[in-house]
């Protein structure tokens, strides 16, 4: 239950989607593993290409730092509908 960290996202706008969070399986010394803090933006949606309201499918990049390995994460992509925040 890794939560999404939506990158570059415009302050103008709020997403909705119904996918909450993914998963992802690494792969490391189990001494380093039982120790780490996964980063807030492990699996990160790039929406730098979000200019206007409308629904989305963007790819979702697993972020980890050396010396970890990542053998996998779910999902590859997400859809969001975008919508304009209400001030």
């Amino acid at each position: 239950n890794v939560p999404f960290y939506l990158e570059n996202l415009s302050p103008s706008f709020e997403v909705q989607t119904d996918v909450v969070s993914g998963t992802l399986q690494l792969k490391g010394s189990q001494a380093g593993l039982s120790s780490f803090v996964l980063p807030e933006n492990a699996l990160t949606v790039l929406c730098e290409g979000v200019t206007a309201p409308g629904v989305y499918n963007l790819p979702v990049q697993a972020i980890v730092p050396a010396p970890y390995e990542i053998v996998s994460s779910s999902p590859i992509a997400i859809q969001l509908t975008v919508k304009r925040r209400v001030p």
